[in-house]
């Protein structure tokens, strides 16, 4: 008699993130955005300085305000990012930041636009105004977009559950199934019944009875289960252990 040999289970191939096009279309777009968000923070930069000299501030320290401000535009957008799988009320604060640092470099570089416009130009107020604020929106928008590229561009952990198997945390009386009787069995051996009562050794006969005379009464699941002290599942194992018994 001849045995055929199962063939060898071929080693399952190594997923890769992404196939190349998109790998290299997601390179060539963060670069994009990694030019962009510098150059924003360039211009920004230059124009928070000079408002912040005009303000008082020591030329020799005026180049930390746009550090600070623009920084912690940055700073609040890759906080966002971050915390996007997280609940709504933990994205409360980093978008309460981002608004106000957004707002306040806005401001700070239209403030500066309209301080240092001469209308010379032929060009009105609000188109100068609208040019100075260019720069911290794009960096905004970029900053977002540099993140978010480079979370995406990460490999995708696979997902575990600690969810334990029913036969894990079933109790060892519950797995057992009851001996039925047999006609073809033995004579003088006769098939051992293991009451429903196994079910939780903790379960006393007089608490099985009570929980039984509880059920039969009408009371449910849940009603017995409080009177008697058992939980709820042990009380439904018991009841339909009783009724799955063969009638004497």
């Amino acid at each position: 008699m001849s045995t055929t040999k199962p063939a060898p289970k071929r080693p399952a191939k190594a997923t890769r993130h992404g196939s190349p096009i998109s790998r290299m279309t997601r390179s060539a777009a963060l670069g994009l955005t990694v030019v962009i968000a510098s150059a924003s923070m360039v211009l920004s930069y230059v124009a928070i300085t000079a408002l912040a000299a005009m303000s008082g501030v020591p030329a020799s320290i005026a180049w930390l305000v746009p550090v600070v401000l623009d920084g912690l535009t940055i700073a609040a957008t890759v906080a966002v990012v971050a915390l996007a799988e997280h609940e709504r009320r933990d994205l409360v604060y980093p978008w309460s930041v981002l608004g106000a640092a957004a707002v306040a470099s806005i401001a700070a570089n239209m403030t500066h636009a309209a301080l240092t416009y001469q209308g010379t130009a032929g060009a009105p107020r609000v188109v100068s105004l609208t040019v100075a604020a260019v720069p911290p929106v794009t960096l905004l928008l970029s900053t977002h977009l540099t993140v978010s590229l480079t979370r995406q561009a990460r490999p995708a952990k696979p997902k575990t559950t600690n969810a334990l198997t029913l036969a894990a945390i079933a109790p060892a009386a519950e797995q057992s199934t009851p001996i039925e009787a047999n006609a073809n069995l033995t004579p003088g051996l006769h098939a051992v019944e293991k009451p429903a009562k196994s079910v939780a050794a903790k379960v006393t006969a007089e608490l099985y009875d009570e929980v039984l005379a509880l059920s039969e009464g009408g009371a449910s699941w849940s009603a017995v289960a409080e009177q008697t002290g058992v939980s709820r599942s042990q009380v439904g194992r018991i009841v339909r252990g009783e009724k799955a018994r063969p009638a004497a």
